[in-house]
C-alpha cells in the first residue's frame, strides 16, 4: 500500500474536573492526593508534565527525551487548563509550544482540538447551553493557541444531532467518537438530501453493518440541511486495551498491535485507511505508569516503518475528504451503555461501586440541579435585562472576561454588551449575575456523576457549585429557591448511612464553605499583625486588600493594631471598607475584629476609645470595650484557613524551634565527646542524645546546600556521612532533597560551553555519586532534562559543543550515571 493511504491518529482527552474552592478561587489541599497537595498537582506530575519530557529507552538507557503532544492528537480541558497555566507554567508552555510544532509537521494543521467548556453531557444541555459550551469551548482555545480550532471534544463523546449541528455552524470540522455510536451508513451524495431527513431504513442507501462500523474511514453527519461536520470513530478494541488492559506495558508490542489494525481489517484498495485510538489521556502516565514511555515507543515503531504516517484528524481530512455519510446513535457516549443514563439514573454503569451498593442518588440530584439552573435562569434573564442589551448574548462573550480579568477586556464587554451606561455598583450587580451563571453551568460537570457515591470529591464539587451559584443570586431572589433544592437533595441517598443524604451533605460539609468576606479579609490582617511590620496586604485569593491606615500601639507583649481596609473582589469588582482592631496578648492568643466602615467620624471615635482603653484599662475592662465595638463575629487561630493557618504556625514557631535547635546543638557538643567514647567501645548511645545527633546532622547537610551559588568541599559533606554512620544515626533527607535539587538545577543550567566546560562538574558528579550511595535518592526525572540538551550535543558531530563535552569524562560519567545511552 502506496505511503499516503496508512495512517495513525491518538487521541488523548486530557481533562480533570475543576476542584477550586468556589468562593476562593484556589484548590485547597486534597489528602487522598498525597503526598502531593491535590489532585491536580499529582497528575501533572505523572501524566502532563511527564508526556513533554518521555524518555525512549535502547538497551534500556534513555536514547531520546520527546515532547508526546507534537506526535498526538490531543484536547485539554479549559478548566484544567486554566490551572496549569496558573499553577505549571512551565508545562503550559510546552503544550502550546507543541500545538505550534505539530502544524509545521502536518500541513498546517495543529494537534489540539477544542473542548465543550465545562465539560457537562451536552445532550442534557438546553439549546442555550449547548451553544454556550461550545463558543466557550472555541474562544478559551483560541486564546490559548492562537488559532481557530477544527475539531471539538464533547464531553463523554456524548452528543446528540443539535449539539453537533451548533459545532458546525461555529467553524467546528471534526470531532471523535465511539463505535457504538454510528448508526447507517451510506456513500455520500452531496446531490443527496440531508441524512436526518431520509427514512431511517435502507431507502435512499442507508446500510446498517453487522460487525460494526469501518472506523478506518471518516464520515460526514449533516444534522440538518444547513450544517455538516465530518465523524471519525476510533478503534474500539485499541483504545480499549488501552484504557483498561495492558496495551501499554509494552510500548513496542502497542506500537505492532496499532500496525497489525491494517491488515486485520481485510480492506484496504486505493482508499485511505487511519487507525485512530481515543482513550483518557490520563492513561499516559496516570491510570498506567510509564504509559508515556510506552506510548512514545509505540510512536517510534510506527515511524519506523517508513510506509505508515502518524497524523491529526486535521491533516488526514483535508488530504483524504469523507466519501461516506454517517447516522449517529442520538444521545449515546463512550463510557454508558444505555446512553446517557449514567448522568440521571441508576443505569448500572458505575465506577468505583461496592457489593450492594447503589446509585439511585443520580437522579435526585440532577434534579435538584437542574431545578435550581432553571430557577437560576430566569433570574438571569429578569436581572440581566436591566444592565445588558441582550443578557443571553453577553453570557456567550463573558468568556473573554474569564480568560483575561486584567486589562481592558472588561472594560470592551461592557462597551459592547452594556444596555446603559453602568456605575460601578451596577457593574458589580452585572457581574454577579454572570458569575452566577458560570457556576450554574459547572454543576453539571459530568464527574459529579460518574462515581459511585454522592459523597465523593467530584459530585460534592457539584454541591459546592451549587452553593455558590445561589450564594450570587441571593441579592436578586424574590423567592426562597434553597429550600426546595435542600429538599429535592434529601431524596439522593448515600450508600455511607454515617453520610446521610445529599441534602446531609450539603447542610453539613458544603455550606460552611461558603465564604464571607471579612473572613478572608481577617485571614490577611492577622498575619501582617502577626509580622511585627508595616501593613502590606495586596492579594489574597480572589480579592485584592489595601490598608487606608493602621495604628500599631504596644504594652510588653500586648499588641493592639487599629486600622481600615479596602478590599475589592477581583471577580465582580465589588468594594467593601472596614474597620478592624486585632489584639494580641501573645503567639496564638489573638482575635481579629471587623465590622463595615460606612462612617469617617465612626472610625476616629471607635479608634481613639481602643486606643485609650488598651493603655489605660485592663485586659478584661478592655475586652468589654472593644466587644461593645465591633458587635459582630470576632476570628481567631481557629478562623485561619489551612494555608494561613500553616503561615502562622510558621511566624509562631520560628524562635521556638530555633531555641530548639541551640539546644541540640548544645546538648550534641556539650556531649559528643564523652559519647564517642561509649561508641569505640561498641556500647549503645542513649536515645535522647542521638536525637540531638541526629537534628545537628541533618542541620549540617542542608546548611551545605544552602547557597546554591556556590559549591561547598565535598570532603565536608563526607565527613557528615561518616560521622552520622559511627554514631548510628539514620538520616531524614526530606528537606535536603529539596535543598539539593535546587542545588543541582542551578548548577546544571550553567552547563553552557564556550570552548571550555565552565560548570564545576566534577564536583557536581561526586555529590551526585555520594548523595545516592547513601539513600538521597533525588528527582533523576528532573536532573535528566537538564542534562538531555548536553547529551544531544554529545551525540551530534555537527553541534558546536560536541568537541567540549567529548572531552568532558566527568560531563559523559553524569549522563550515563542518569541511565543516558552514551
Amino acid at each position: 500500500m502506496p505511503l499516503s493511504l496508512k495512517y495513525v491518529c491518538i487521541h488523548a482527552h486530557l481533562y480533570q474536573p475543576p476542584r477550586e474552592n468556589p468562593w476562593l478561587g484556589e484548590v485547597e489541599r486534597e489528602k487522598s492526593a498525597a503526598p502531593y497537595h491535590d489532585w491536580n498537582q499529582r497528575i501533572t506530575r505523572e501524566c502532563y508534565y511527564a508526556n513533554t519530557a518521555s524518555r525512549v529507552l535502547r538497551r534500556e538507557r534513555i536514547s531520546e527525551i520527546v515532547n508526546n503532544y507534537e506526535k498526538i492528537s490531543f484536547n485539554f480541558g479549559p478548566t484544567l487548563f486554566s490551572w496549569l497555566e496558573r499553577q505549571e507554567p512551565d508545562v503550559y508552555r510546552k503544550i502550546v509550544e507543541s500545538d505550534a510544532t505539530s502544524a509545521k509537521q502536518h500541513s498546517g494543521h495543529g494537534n489540539a482540538i477544542a473542548q465543550v467548556y465545562n465539560h457537562s453531557i451536552m445532550p442534557l444541555n438546553s439549546p442555550r447551553d449547548k451553544e454556550t459550551q461550545i463558543l466557550w469551548g472555541i474562544r478559551d482555545f483560541e486564546y490559548r493557541f492562537g488559532r481557530k480550532p477544527e475539531g471539538i471534544w464533547f464531553a463523554e463523546t456524548a452528543v446528540d444531532s443539535e449539539s453537533l449541528s451548533i459545532a458546525a455552524r461555529h467553524g467546528i470540522k471534526f470531532t471523535l467518537l465511539a463505535p457504538s455510536q454510528a448508526g447507517k451508513i451510506r456513500r455520500l451524495d452531496r446531490n443527496r438530501t440531508a441524512g436526518t431527513v431520509a427514512p431511517d431504513n435502507d431507502e435512499d442507501g442507508w446500510q446498517g453493518f453487522s460487525d460494526g462500523v469501518d472506523t478506518a474511514r471518516p464520515y460526514i453527519f449533516r444534522p440538518d440541511e444547513e450544517s455538516e461536520i465530518a465523524i471519525f470513530f476510533y478503534h474500539g478494541a485499541l483504545s480499549h486495551s488501552v484504557a483498561f488492559n495492558s496495551a501499554l506495558a509494552d510500548g513496542i508490542n502497542f506500537g505492532n498491535s496499532i500496525l497489525n489494525a491494517f491488515s486485520a481489517d481485510g480492506k484496504g484498495g486505493d482508499e485511505a485507511r487511519i487507525v485512530s485510538i481515543g482513550t483518557d489521556g490520563e492513561s499516559y502516565g496516570h491510570h498506567h505508569r510509564f504509559g508515556e514511555m510506552a506510548l512514545s515507543s509505540a510512536i517510534k515503531t510506527i515511524e519506523a516503518t517508513g510506509d505508515v504516517k502518524v497524523c491529526n484528524f486535521g491533516e488526514f481530512l483535508e488530504k483524504h475528504p469523507p466519501a461516506w455519510e454517517v447516522k449517529i446513535v442520538e444521545n449515546s457516549s463512550w463510557s454508558c451503555a444505555h446512553g446517557v443514563e449514567r448522568w440521571r439514573s441508576d443505569c448500572g454503569c458505575t465506577t468505583g461501586s461496592e457489593p450492594g451498593w447503589n446509585q439511585k442518588w443520580r437522579g435526585p440530584m440532577r434534579e435538584a440541579v437542574e431545578y435550581l439552573k432553571n430557577k437560576l435562569d430566569a433570574i438571569f434573564e429578569a436581572k440581566g435585562s436591566n444592565y445588558f442589551k441582550a443578557p443571553w448574548e453577553a453570557r456567550n462573550d463573558y468568556v473573554g472576561m474569564i480568560l483575561e480579568r486584567e486589562g481592558r477586556a472588561g472594560d470592551k464587554f461592557f462597551e459592547k454588551h452594556s444596555a446603559k451606561p453602568l456605575n460601578d455598583a451596577e457593574v458589580t450587580l452585572a457581574l454577579k449575575l454572570l458569575e452566577m451563571q458560570s457556576a450554574a453551568m459547572k454543576m453539571f460537570t459530568s464527574c459529579g456523576w460518574f462515581f459511585a457515591d454522592i459523597c465523593g470529591l467530584e459530585a460534592m464539587q457539584v454541591l459546592k457549585y451549587s452553593a455558590k451559584a445561589i450564594d450570587l443570586a441571593k441579592e436578586f431572589m424574590e423567592e426562597d429557591i434553597e429550600s426546595r433544592f435542600v429538599e429535592t437533595l434529601a431524596r439522593a441517598k448515600s450508600n455511607f448511612a454515617s453520610e446521610g443524604s445529599g441534602a446531609d451533605i450539603y447542610l453539613a460539609r458544603i455550606k460552611p464553605l461558603s465564604t464571607d468576606p471579612m473572613r478572608v479579609a481577617a485571614q490577611g490582617i492577622i498575619i501582617n499583625s502577626l509580622k511585627n511590620e508595616e501593613f502590606r496586604l495586596k492579594r489574597l485569593y480572589r480579592f485584592n486588600l489595601s490598608i487606608i491606615e493602621a495604628d500599631r500601639r504596644e504594652i510588653k507583649e500586648k499588641v493592639l493594631t487599629v486600622g481600615r481596609l479596602l478590599m475589592e473582589e477581583m471577580v465582580t469588582r465589588e468594594k467593601r471598607e472596614f474597620q478592624f482592631a486585632v489584639l494580641n496578648l501573645g503567639k496564638h492568643d489573638f482575635k481579629c475584629y471587623l465590622k463595615p466602615n460606612s462612617d469617617s467620624d465612626d472610625y476616629t471615635r471607635t479608634k481613639e476609645d481602643l486606643v485609650q482603653g488598651f493603655q489605660t484599662r485592663s485586659i478584661s475592662a478592655f475586652q468589654k470595650t472593644i466587644n461593645s465595638k465591633f458587635p459582630s463575629e470576632s476570628f481567631s487561630f481557629a478562623s485561619l484557613f489551612e494555608k494561613e493557618r500553616n503561615s502562622v504556625m510558621e511566624m509562631l514557631t520560628f524562635d521556638v524551634k530555633e531555641q530548639i535547635g541551640n539546644s541540640y546543638d548544645n546538648l550534641f557538643n556539650k556531649h559528643k565527646k564523652f559519647m564517642e567514647s561509649f561508641i569505640e567501645r561498641d556500647t549503645a548511645v542513649p536515645e535522647e542524645i542521638l536525637v540531638a545527633a541526629k537534628y545537628v546532622f541533618e542541620k549540617r547537610l542542608n546548611g551545605l546546600f544552602a547557597d546554591i551559588e556556590s559549591l561547598e568541599d565535598y570532603d565536608k559533606l563526607v565527613a557528615i556521612f561518616n560521622e552520622a554512620k559511627k554514631w548510628g544515626v539514620r538520616l531524614g533527607y526530606g528537606a535536603l532533597r529539596e535543598n539539593v535539587l535546587r542545588f543541582l538545577t542551578t548548577h546544571l543550567k550553567k552547563l553552557c560551553f564556550d570552548g571550555e566546560c565552565k560548570c564545576p562538574i566534577m564536583q557536581i558528579s561526586k555529590i551526585v555519586v555520594l548523595l545516592k550511595e547513601h539513600e538521597v535518592f533525588l528527582d533523576d526525572w528532573e536532573i535528566g532534562n537538564l542534562l538531555y540538551p548536553h547529551f544531544l550535543a554529545a551525540k551530534d558531530p555537527q553541534h558546536k559543543f560536541n568537541a567540549v563535552i567529548s572531552q568532558c569524562e566527568e560531563i559523559l560519567e553524569l549522563m550515563r550515571f542518569y541511565n543516558f545511552d552514551v
